[in-house]
């Protein structure tokens, strides 16, 4: 007989729980209707998660541009640090005006090298190309590439 009543009970459960779970999704929202959309979570209206997964990128010690390749943001002073099998020691902005960009920079072997670049030009000084983007501001938008060879 035990066993009879249990069944009886988990059947009871069952039922319960069946009808909980239609009657949750029988809400409505004051018009008669069904009250906004449902994600089959039983909730009505209920947004569904957010499943969106983005990989962690792990920034270099150095610096955004250190491989050579990057978008950024500069103004007079600013410094980017470039790893130097690229031939350099790092850049410097050295000014920003409306005429354009000018940089520095100190070459692996002690050499002083510089450059100025209009808006939309590009140049390269040893292995490290870049473009100038845009200039607004008193600042500048710098793609920063390995060099064409």
């Amino acid at each position: 007989m035990t066993s009879t009543n249990g069944i009886r009970r988990a059947a009871a459960l069952l039922l319960t729980v069946g009808l909980g779970a239609g009657l949750a999704g029988c809400e409505s929202g004051g018009s008669g209707g069904s009250g906004g959309s449902d994600d089959g979570s039983g909730r009505a209206g209920a947004k569904p998660p957010s499943t969106v997964s983005t990989p962690a990128v792990t920034p270099s010690p150095h610096g955004p541009c250190y491989d050579g390749r990057c978008r950024i943001t500069v103004e007079s002073g600013t410094r980017i640090a470039i790893d130097r099998s690229f031939g350099l020691g790092g850049l410097k902005i050295v000014d920003v005006g409306p005429g354009g960009l000018a940089l520095e920079a100190t070459g692996t072997e002690g050499v002083y090298l510089g450059t100025a670049v209009s808006e939309g030009g590009t140049g390269s000084l040893n292995k490290l190309g870049f473009e100038v983007v845009s200039i607004s501001g008193g600042k500048a938008v710098l793609d920063i590439h390995p060099a064409r060879s």
